[in-house]
């Protein structure tokens, strides 16, 4: 059974009540969710309540049969705008950097290895550098793992347009890193 499949037989037994398999399919999506979310906010405690509210939307609109696309797009999606509203709230309520910064803990995974902590700081300054779009579009693919067509269905774009934006994303960021995954920025385009 492929995905949409198994997803449209997700939406029917959850609209005739079926609870359980609601909670697996939000364990099998939410470690992607908040992924995504988590990278795109750097903020931990933002991105389990924004992870937490997109999956009660979905629950709330499977349930009154308004989900029209896939759940796990549907879930993506709300997760999406969530995160552009607390973006522009936080804009608007901060100092001018606007930068919202993570918080250290125990619960940081990314800090568990010095190595890849410092990889993936390299990798968010070159994510930081793309415009929003392509970041968006870039970040739910390899995050959300979410194909094209659902991609496109999230950021309300054409399937032509999804495709553009992450060739133009990934060949930004093979100039802006080099082989080893440091952030060599914008002054090493020309040399």
């Amino acid at each position: 059974m492929d995905q949409s499949a198994a997803e449209q037989g997700l939406l029917k037994r959850l609209q005739k009540g079926d609870l359980s398999v609601f909670d697996t399919f939000c364990l099998s999506i939410e470690t992607q969710l908040f992924s995504y979310v988590r990278h795109m906010l750097k903020n931990h405690c933002e991105a389990e309540d924004i992870t937490q509210e997109a999956l009660l939307r979905l629950y709330v609109a499977a349930r009154e049969g308004k989900v029209r696309s896939g759940p796990r797009a549907y879930a993506f999606s709300t997760a999406h705008n969530l995160v552009v509203d607390f973006q522009r709230r936080s804009r608007r309520n901060s100092d001018p950097g606007g930068q919202v910064q993570s918080p250290s803990g125990p619960r940081n995974e990314a800090s568990q290895s010095t190595e890849q902590g410092i990889l993936r700081e390299e990798i968010e300054k070159a994510l930081a550098t793309l415009p929003e779009t392509q970041r968006s579009a870039v970040m739910l693919r390899e995050f959300g793992q979410l194909n094209y067509g659902e991609i496109a269905d999230t950021l309300g774009a054409s399937l032509d347009q999804v495709k553009v934006w992450i060739y133009r994303a990934r060949k930004h960021l093979a100039q802006v890193l080099d082989q080893d995954g440091q952030f060599i920025g914008e002054q090493a385009r020309g040399a």
